[in-house]
């Protein structure tokens, strides 16, 4: 009976032990697999999108590349190509939300502003834009 427990336990660990020596390959190939299916998720090139401002809608050009680490596309550039929204308001809030999407490279982005819905619709107008980008669509 003794044996017989002894061999169990030893056939168990020994199956737990190269259990988990096989676990880091398979997420290592999902990883692989993940990254070139996040990559091909995104077309470059320039991409136009709109968002509600205070005024007016806003009109963005967002310049997307592809690369082949997180995020997995990279902005870069950003351009309001039509907007008529109060100048001194909108054009401060211009400055912060495009520095910080291009610096975080998201466009989930947490910038205060005077101008809260010009804020709001040129974010809203980045996420457009990158929604196009993506091959999808």
């Amino acid at each position: 009976m003794l044996k017989n427990l002894s061999a169990f336990l030893f056939i168990f660990l020994l199956g737990l032990i190269l259990f988990s020596i096989e676990k880091p390959r398979e997420k290592k190939e999902f990883k692989e697999v993940f990254r070139e299916n996040k990559i091909s998720m995104y077309k470059e090139g320039v991409f136009t999108g709109t968002g509600k401002g205070f005024v007016s809608d806003i009109l963005v050009e967002v310049e997307i590349e592809n690369v082949e680490k997180d995020p997995f596309f990279y902005i870069k550039n950003i351009s309001v190509v039509e907007s008529k929204d109060i100048e001194r308001y909108f054009n401060p809030a211009r400055e912060k939300v495009i520095r910080a999407v291009l610096e975080k490279q998201t466009t989930d982005v947490d910038v205060v502003t005077e101008a809260t819905r010009s804020r709001d619709g040129l974010i809203e107008a980045i996420k457009d834009a990158v929604d196009k980008a993506k091959k999808n669509n």
